[in-house]
């Protein structure tokens, strides 16, 4: 176990009437002690605190064997020893001798691991397969405070009077693909005219194929729309009832690619269609009444990205805890799309952090193509302000 040994002096403002010191002193030897168990670990409290990282004490049991007089020749020494680590939670012991050894005074102290992006979150049970639509209704009624949800179904609930925000851009290349089987040859949007696609009722995916057919002159009338439930997107594709699906390059493709087929993506944003995509949103509400919750979920989420990119394995390690039935190989092919597509052109570097053009050219192509009536600023549907500076 971690250990050090400080070695200090008694003086005179440290004792009592009696000569001896004072007993809520030796908790002041004991954070020097600490400071010290922590240097020889190659950490300063500074570098810790730097690192949004604290180690408030939440209990300390001390027993005073013998006084500690004044002596300005004699050293008193303070060994401390980490004896436990934990998640969230170390206990260090400290003990002070006199010269020739004698036991002074022992004491343990239970220190809480706390770092400045922390915010306890109530686990609940994903509501697979109901979309981004449902996710804002839900945060916008208040049975959940924070939601994760694609751009347009955030700015169009808003524009209809709900009281939503996106408060972290999170994916600004939107991940909307034409997902097809590689033989069937959709390579360009020109390719789907006479083909049958499968899309969802209330899809924004459909509408936002609006776009993608006018910026390179296809007939979007000539493509059959096959209306099917989210789940059985991919098996219209397999069985080809379908000749692609409307859906997402690290979703769907994964998901096909995972039954033994071989897929193609299109993606909408490489044909001149590309909006902001997954945002964390939440309400006016909250964002008003409890800005500093706002501020530690962002934050946290931000960390989360970042150790994400550094380690996608250990990511996936993490989220197949939460949900083992995952297909590990699965998965970490679609976080390493999702990690191309935190970025885009205009936001490249900083992840969570929504550019103005991006969110400008979003709410042209909502208002050309999903029926978008506003004449509110970018920033009424997205606001920057809680990211880590």
């Amino acid at each position: 176990m971690p250990a050090s040994v400080s070695t200090l002096r008694v003086r005179y403002a440290e004792t009592d009437k009696m000569g001896v010191v004072y007993y809520a002193n030796y908790l002041v030897w004991f954070e020097v002690a600490r400071a010290d168990l922590l240097r020889s670990l190659g950490w300063t409290y500074r570098e810790m605190e730097t690192a949004g990282i604290s180690l408030p004490v939440i209990e300390a049991h001390c027993e005073y064997v013998r006084p500690a007089p004044l002596c300005p020749e004699r050293e008193a020494h303070v060994g401390t020893v980490l004896i436990g680590c934990d998640f969230g939670s170390t206990t260090a012991k400290a003990v002070v001798l006199s010269p020739e050894r004698e036991l002074l005074f022992s004491c343990y102290a239970l220190s809480k691991v706390l770092e400045d992006h922390d915010v306890t979150v109530e686990a609940k049970p994903i509501n697979e397969g109901r979309g981004s639509a449902n996710t804002v209704q839900v945060v916008a009624a208040g049975s959940d405070t924070f939601g994760l949800a694609d751009s347009s179904s955030v700015v169009l609930t808003a524009a209809k009077g709900a009281d939503v925000k996106s408060v972290m851009s999170l994916l600004n290349t939107t991940g909307f693909s034409v997902v097809s089987l590689a033989e069937s040859n959709i390579r360009t949007p020109k390719d789907l005219e006479g083909e049958k696609v499968a899309v969802t009722p209330g899809d924004p995916l459909g509408q936002l194929l609006q776009a993608v057919c006018k910026a390179n002159n296809v007939d979007c009338a000539k493509i059959s729309m096959v209306q099917v439930d989210p789940a059985a997107k991919v098996v219209t594709v397999l069985e080809k009832k379908a000749d692609a699906l409307l859906g997402g390059a690290d979703d769907q493709f994964f998901l096909i690619k995972y039954r033994g087929a071989n897929p193609y993506a299109m993606r909408y944003a490489d044909f001149g269609a590309n909006i902001v995509g997954m945002t964390i949103m939440t309400t006016g509400d909250t964002i008003r009444k409890n800005p500093e919750l706002v501020r530690r979920f962002v934050r946290a989420s931000v960390k989360s990205w970042e150790e994400a990119k550094k380690n996608p394995q250990a990511a996936v390690d993490a989220a197949m805890k939460a949900k083992p039935d995952l297909n590990r190989q699965s998965t970490l092919d679609q976080m390493m799309v999702d990690i191309d597509l935190l970025d885009s052109r205009n936001s490249r570097g900083r992840i969570g952090w929504g550019a103005q053009a991006d969110w400008e050219q979003t709410l042209a192509i909502l208002k050309n193509d999903r029926d978008l009536a506003t004449d509110k600023d970018w920033t009424t549907f997205h606001t920057n302000e809680f990211l880590p500076k």
